[in-house]
């Protein structure tokens, strides 16, 4: 049964806020998949990883990589990644897809009216699967 997360986001800093779960998720040795919105937000978050927090160190690759020396993958593809524990969305995925993984970590942008829709449209489903999402508000 997977562990569903929603993070609050009550500004648009959502890449920010994909970063700061996945050094969560690495820290616990998750391995985890982060699913952008395309090929350049791939880029973007990997740009991101290695520079939001001086502190850490996040080794992460655009998949396709070696799977057994990556621990936190980046793809924009909704990929069957053998082994993948977690997944961080940095978009919108298909429910079915989404469930095979143990803890997914969503966001609820709650800052513009069309995604907070949304937002609470993917939590009710969660709820109504039988998986109550934990709402978090860093």
């Amino acid at each position: 049964m997977p562990q569903v997360r929603f993070i609050h986001l009550d500004t648009p800093t959502k890449d920010l806020s994909v970063c700061q779960q996945v050094k969560q998720l690495h820290q616990q040795s998750l391995q985890t998949l982060i699913l952008a919105r395309d090929p350049e937000h791939a880029q973007q978050l990997d740009q991101l990883l290695w520079t939001f927090d001086k502190t850490s160190f996040i080794p992460h690759a655009i998949y396709p990589c070696d799977v057994s020396c990556h621990t936190i993958m980046i793809s924009h593809e909704d990929l069957q990644v053998e082994g993948a524990q977690a997944i961080v969305l940095g978009r919108e995925a298909p429910f079915d897809y989404v469930k095979q993984f143990s803890v997914v970590v969503d966001f609820a942008e709650v800052y513009n009216a069309s995604l907070r829709q949304n937002s609470r449209l993917r939590f009710k489903q969660w709820k109504e699967a039988g998986f109550p999402p934990q709402y978090e508000k860093p």
